[in-house]
């Protein structure tokens, strides 16, 4: 196996995973799903899966020969210590060691963000047998090997060609005694999926304040890696503000991020800089980047709030990106 690599997987691999997906919606009762879904729905899974968990794939020669990922457990926050796991592999690789390389990886990556319950749903047939021409207990036996343990069985909860089958639910604990003051484990994961909401250009509200005069106005704002970079002239209110305090808001919809501005010489010098501004706001980098007057400020975070809505309900999500501290807490209005 020593040739076999493990590697994140990306929305490029959509076709190589679909095409490993679809022979088990097809042909098994291992997935309960009827219909094979579309390029589109499966690209939008992974990127879903992905803004906050790992999803791995394992790669011989070139080609994609099975994958992995762990995804929410229950989806409620109380849960966050809890990651459930899925694996498929091509259906001429199973019993190469594939699957275990693979779930090696995500238990080390998951223990790092802090997971310490993993969770497997697995389809059994609805008795004592071995199985069918759809199901057997391979998967059963797979996790078992892994150090996973039954801890529940749902009886014909899943109908599929024409006949029942059963589930199980297998737990494996990392860590036997969750941490006793925990942090968010997902904090870089929500982060990263918050900036990627943004993007990278954005029409945004800058608010500053000096001297007792607050004052907003809407700037051109590119972001690379969490900074977010604009331009001002040097005889605006808004750089004689700045240069009284660095403290500033950015404002967009449902979203404010606060932060501190440093002012970094002039935007034409910046390579980084004009080539996003040129890309997504091409008339005012023609028309503005390049007078004597304009001076280029990053904008870094330290706090950012954002109003979510999860099956109509509103919450409150913050970002303590000084301490790295993430919150997702449902609004009452109290």
């Amino acid at each position: 196996m020593n040739d076999t690599i493990i590697r994140n997987v990306t929305i490029a691999d959509t076709e190589e995973l679909l095409r490993i997906y679809s022979y088990y919606v097809e042909e098994t009762a291992v997935s309960f799903e009827y219909d094979v879904p579309s390029a589109a729905e499966f690209a939008r899974r992974i990127t879903d899966i992905s803004s906050g968990y790992p999803y791995l794939a394992a790669v011989r020669g070139g080609r994609i020969i099975g994958y992995a990922y762990a995804h929410a457990f229950v989806g409620r926050e109380a849960y966050r210590f809890s990651a459930e796991l899925t694996i498929y592999l091509d259906k001429d690789e199973r019993r190469h060691g594939t699957g275990r390389l693979l779930y090696d990886a995500l238990e080390s990556k998951l223990a790092a963000m802090g997971i310490t319950n993993l969770y497997a749903c697995i389809g059994v047939p609805s008795d004592e047998s071995e199985g069918d021409e759809y199901i057997t207990r391979d998967s059963e036996r797979f996790h078992n090997r892994l150090g996973f343990k039954t801890v529940g069985l749902f009886t014909d909860c899943g109908y599929k060609f024409d006949r029942w089958y059963s589930m199980i639910w297998a737990e494996k604990l990392l860590k036997q005694n969750a941490p006793e003051a925990p942090r968010h484990p997902f904090f870089d994961a929500n982060y990263a999926a918050f900036l990627g909401d943004i993007g990278e250009a954005r029409m945004m509200v800058l608010s500053t304040a000096a001297n007792g005069r607050v004052s907003s106005r809407t700037m051109s704002v590119v972001q690379s890696f969490g900074v977010f970079y604009f331009q001002t002239d040097r005889a605006s209110l808004k750089y004689r503000q700045l240069k009284c305090s660095n403290s500033a808001a950015l404002c967009i919809d449902n979203i404010q991020i606060e932060g501190v501005c440093e002012e970094t010489g002039r935007p034409q010098d910046n390579e980084q800089f004009c080539e996003l501004f040129e890309k997504h706001f091409k008339g005012s980098f023609n028309a503005y980047t390049t007078l004597e007057n304009e001076r280029l400020f990053a904008f870094r975070p330290t706090f950012a709030e954002r109003w979510v809505y999860k099956d109509g309900e509103p919450f409150i999500e913050r970002f303590d990106i000084e301490n790295r501290h993430y919150s997702l807490e449902k609004y009452t209005g109290k």
